[in-house]
């Protein structure tokens, strides 16, 4: 299968969420000033701030992971200057079973049909 490189076009370059089983998260942002934050939902880029606020507000620590992915999408589909589809977003995850893996092309336009009309 041939992957095309994608390019970030909206404002928001990465969205992290961790839903941690018994023990707090361990996903850390790091400020240029050396200070550094633990984050459960953690957008990153220059339209962040609006991103970040959403995720706050939605982030809940018993989240399944379609309702992460959702949560994800829905946030990006906020704050980007394009149409969000399945061309312009990428998802990625990490779970016990499978470990990390990037979603193909077939479960990002699965994902993404899930909050179209929302």
């Amino acid at each position: 299968m041939m992957r095309t490189a994608r390019h970030c076009r909206f404002s928001v370059s990465s969205v992290r969420v961790v839903r941690p089983s018994r023990s707090p998260s361990d996903s850390y942002h790091a400020e240029p000033s050396g200070t550094f934050y633990r984050y459960d939902a953690k957008a990153i880029g220059s339209g962040s701030e609006g991103a970040q606020a959403e995720l706050q507000s939605s982030y809940h620590k018993s989240l399944t992971l379609p309702e992460a992915e959702e949560m994800v999408l829905k946030t990006l589909k906020q704050v980007m200057e394009e149409k969000l589809d399945a061309n312009n977003v990428q998802l990625a995850s990490v779970t016990k079973d499978k470990g990390f893996r990037v979603y193909t092309d077939e479960e990002m336009k699965g994902c993404v049909s899930r909050i179209e009309g929302e």
